[in-house]
């Protein structure tokens, strides 16, 4: 039977691999919710400057003083268990989606995986030596790989959410009336309104998380200065 790779782990890989990607898309859970958490008075200024709630001059400066103006805090106070649930589960949702189809694509392809974990930590020469015994064959279906996941992941978590995004930006009862005049075909309600604009930030969103950032770390990041902090 094969084992995991890390032989600090005797166990089998059909096992160990739910179980890294689980954790993984726990970790990518909370840091989404802290991130977005931390994010709110902007997130709160901009929705502020696209109401009509300000008007003509400095609607910037107005969005701002309209933000704060119950204190320092008050952005944070609107954020409710059902906010934080929506954050960690979209993120970690992603997250998994990505590394599924990502580990998916891989095997059926014959190629490796983007790099996760220990494997970041490892000297980038290590990456290049492999890299430099691949065959042309290997690296087109390698790229391949690497451009498909995250149009399918993004794609993926967008027919799960994008419904139920729009759904609580407008509102259950306008939702329902914007649902009724466009009259659309049940897999069109299904994805619901700007499913292509959702879909195009989370494929954005899993190229900059996913592929680049730890490729980037990976290959350029001074190896000297590589650790679990920094990671």
């Amino acid at each position: 039977m094969d084992h995991h790779t890390d032989a600090e782990v005797n166990i089998p890989d059909e096992i160990a691999k739910p179980c890294l990607i689980t954790y993984r898309s726990v970790g990518v859970g909370v840091f989404g919710f802290v991130m977005r958490w931390a994010g709110m008075p902007l997130e709160r200024i901009a929705i502020l400057m696209n109401s009509s709630q300000v008007s003509g001059s400095n609607q910037f400066a107005q969005s701002v003083r309209l933000t704060f103006k119950d204190g320092l805090l008050s952005p944070y106070r609107v954020v409710g268990p059902s906010s934080i649930a929506a954050w960690f589960f979209q993120y970690s949702v992603m997250g998994m989606a990505f590394q599924v189809v990502d580990h998916a694509l891989a095997d059926a392809l014959g190629v490796r995986p983007v790099v996760y974990g220990k494997q970041l930590l490892e000297p980038a020469e290590d990456e290049q030596s492999s890299a430099s015994g691949v065959d042309a064959s290997y690296r087109a279906k390698s790229t391949l790989k690497t451009l498909l996941a995250p149009v399918l992941a993004g794609s993926l978590e967008s027919a799960v959410a994008n419904r139920a995004e729009v759904e609580r930006f407008f509102g259950p009862q306008k939702f329902s009336q914007i649902e009724t005049k466009l009259n659309w075909s049940a897999p069109a309600r299904f994805l619901g309104p700007a499913f292509l604009s959702n879909t195009t930030r989370n494929v954005i969103m899993c190229n900059t998380t996913f592929v680049l950032t730890p490729i980037a770390y990976k290959m350029y990041y001074p190896q000297e200065q590589k650790n679990q902090a920094s990671l």
